[in-house]
């Protein structure tokens, strides 16, 4: 007798990585299927060399420790940024750069994406609820945002992997667990970020820390030896990477930098709506006095959009209420304490925290928004499992604080758009374009407003399928704000400009540009 074959259902993690996939596929879309590339600022004006430079040492059969082309020379294996040692920077001996660059960004955020929804199973959350925080964080507006700073990039695509790990070693320490612990924090060193480094150390001893209370079984020290076993095999599988480092960064005085140069780019306070309300300040001619202020004499921001969604705001409000409000409260101080020290010289944090020698070398305190964007999303993943299975979840704060945060957004977008020329007066320059450009924030901000508003309105109700339509209403808010966070250009920018052709190009020619 022939039995029928059984449909293979596939695991979840294969149908977790499918839907996440999707949604890059939406991020992206420009550079997957438009004929366009990332350009932006030292992605054309750095990484495209340093790549060639790798290539063109490999191919020459040399090892790749020296950059040859730039100035009189300088250390690349020892360079982090350039990261020599990290293993996907080698499929730039396959393609161009700009090829090269669109598979990094996109298979990071899958990679990211991936990590924090085996995060969000491991401290509890269904799968649709760890789906939903995955989806949450690598759509904001923080993470998308660092995608033109690869190295950091990718150190914040470890975040959650090493969170992971550490739970794991925590939880349950073994040799095997502090190994992997340890192989998660080494994978991150490789990408060459020490500031994403540190800032995981920190999530990650916070969120141990003070988690052990909830966490019956093994002892204190054992703990503390799967700790200590991580680290050391952390620091021995980064070795041949943090050696050569640390000697170049004493050569170049890293560690010495000012105060003031490791406070450059604070997040000003005036800039902290722009994480529930999509405000770019940076696309609108700002008055000279508060561009200064608000990028810190920069001209811009360093990430180009800080927005969490405000659809998200009553999951948030809802995680507070459920079984796991204790999970909440650490995800709240973790996400507070990342706030509070992206803030800056605006804030005495900062100035206290670099008495810590390690961490002085830390720069750009606006990069800690993407460990808050992370506990946010988690947060919301919370509150989206509180919603879905515990009948005892107290709804009336979350809707509270869904129609207060819609009111607000409403209020803002019909004053942007019924009062044009006050917002102008107040806080623009002079420009014959600024109507228009104030018509396009108005209009953002109603629709978050009408969003956030379906939201609150579903919380409120019983349906069933009342979550994940609240989840795909979240993350459709989000992926409609972050369009245009990273800029594009046509194919044609990377290719060699035809002028190139007339030089000759002996082994002893040299090309010198500037600007």
């Amino acid at each position: 007798m022939r039995l029928k074959s059984a449909k293979r259902v596939p695991r979840p993690a294969a149908r977790a990585l499918a839907a996440l996939a999707a949604l890059a596929a939406l991020l992206f879309a420009p550079v997957l299927v438009g004929g366009r590339i990332f350009y932006e600022r030292d992605i054309h004006l750095w990484f495209w060399g340093q790549t060639e430079t790798l290539v063109r040492c490999v191919a020459a059969g040399s090892w790749p420790v020296w950059d040859p082309y730039l100035a009189f020379g300088h250390p690349l294996w020892a360079n982090p940024g350039a990261q020599v040692l990290y293993p996907l920077t080698w499929l730039n001996l396959l393609v161009q750069p700009p090829t090269f660059y669109t598979l990094y960004v996109v298979s990071h955020c899958l990679f990211a994406g991936l990590g924090t929804w085996y995060f969000g199973r491991r401290i509890g959350l269904g799968f649709g609820a760890a789906l939903a925080a995955a989806a949450f964080w690598t759509a904001s507006g923080p993470f998308l945002s660092f995608a033109g700073l690869w190295q950091h990039y990718a150190g914040l695509a470890w975040l959650p992997w090493v969170l992971l790990a550490g739970e794991r070693a925590w939880s349950e320490p073994s040799a095997r667990r502090s190994l992997g612990w340890g192989a998660a924090a080494a994978g991150q060193a490789l990408t060459g970020s020490a500031d994403m480094c540190l800032m995981t150390g920190v999530v990650c001893a916070a969120w141990l820390l003070l988690r052990a209370r909830l966490l019956d079984g093994p002892s204190v020290t054992r703990r503390l030896a799967a700790a200590a076993g991580a680290l050391l095999w952390a620091a021995a599988l980064g070795a041949a990477l943090w050696m050569p480092a640390v000697e170049l960064l004493e050569r170049v005085r890293r560690i010495a930098i000012s105060p003031a140069a490791i406070a450059e780019w604070s997040l000003h306070p005036a800039s902290l709506g722009q994480l529930l309300f999509p405000l770019p300040p940076q696309q609108l001619p700002l008055r000279p006095e508060l561009s200064q202020a608000l990028f810190d004499g920069r001209g811009e921001p360093l990430l180009a959009s800080l927005y969490l969604g405000l659809s998200l705001v009553p999951l948030v409000a809802l995680a507070f209420g459920g079984r796991q409000r204790r999970s909440a409260v650490i995800l709240a101080v973790i996400g507070g304490g990342a706030l509070l020290v992206a803030l800056g010289h605006h804030t005495p944090l900062l100035a206290a925290l670099l008495h810590i020698p390690p961490l002085r070398m830390l720069r750009y305190p606006s990069k800690a928004l993407g460990p808050a964007a992370f506990a946010w999303a988690m947060l919301a993943g919370l509150g989206l499992q509180a919603w879905g299975s515990d009948e005892r979840a107290r709804r009336t704060p979350a809707v509270v604080a869904g129609a207060g945060a819609t009111l607000i957004a409403a209020a803002l977008g019909g004053f942007v758009l019924f009062r044009p020329g006050a917002v102008a007066q107040a806080v623009l320059s002079a420009d014959p374009d600024v109507r228009s450009r104030l018509l396009s924030v108005g209009v953002a901000l109603l629709f978050a407003a009408v969003l956030a508003a379906t939201a609150t309105l579903l919380v409120a109700s019983r349906a069933r399928a009342a979550p994940m339509a609240l989840a795909a209403l979240a993350v459709l808010d989000l992926v409609v704000a972050q369009r245009g966070v990273n800029p594009t250009a046509p194919a044609a920018l990377a290719r060699p400009p035809p002028t190139l052709g007339a030089i000759d190009r002996g082994p002893t020619t040299r090309v010198f540009a500037f600007s």
